[in-house]
């Protein structure tokens, strides 16, 4: 492989660093290593599920993303912090949930004239979805998770826990 990755992992980073898929750095390195093989991706200037990814770093389906951060947050490290930070918090990096629409499964050239299509097809779209901030103590916005409800009515209309993204 051949990337910038950071420093004691082989696959946190663009790129990773590591000869074989068996080759692991510290602890964090396995939670990104996964996340390196996620099925659903987007590649930096490429097209895929009917967007076009401008961006200099892949996108990946959010349950890719999810399973990264939950990862993350069980390894609970120094470089396991760092890596949520950056990659949630600094960088933003957005994920992508597949929805289905019927289209045609006709390709025309670029710039032939309007045809009709003589087939449909039901096929992936991605519809991005804004990085959910990484908190490395395991509450997050998105789903709340390890905050005990407390007496009171709760958050109200307009407060982001609980609604979805």
């Amino acid at each position: 492989g051949a990337g910038f990755t950071y420093p004691g992992t082989l696959w946190c980073g663009a790129g990773n660093m590591a000869d074989s898929y068996e080759q692991l750095g510290k602890s964090t390195d396995s939670c990104c290593r996964i996340h390196d093989h996620c099925p659903h991706v987007i590649h930096a200037f490429s097209s895929k599920y009917g967007h076009t990814n401008f961006k200099w770093h892949s996108i990946c389906h959010c349950d890719c993303d999810n399973a990264l951060k939950a990862c993350l947050r069980r390894v609970n490290d120094t470089s396991s912090r760092v890596v949520g930070q950056a990659f949630f918090n600094v960088i933003g990096v957005p994920c992508f949930d597949l929805v289905y629409e019927e289209q045609s499964a006709l390709n025309p050239p670029l710039f032939s004239p309007p045809a009709r299509c003589s087939r449909y097809e039901q096929l992936p779209v991605a519809v991005l979805r804004d990085a959910v901030p990484y908190d490395f103590g395991g509450i997050d916005r998105e789903t709340n998770t390890g905050a005990e409800p407390g007496p009171g009515p709760g958050p109200g209309p307009g407060s982001g826990i609980g609604q979805p993204r």
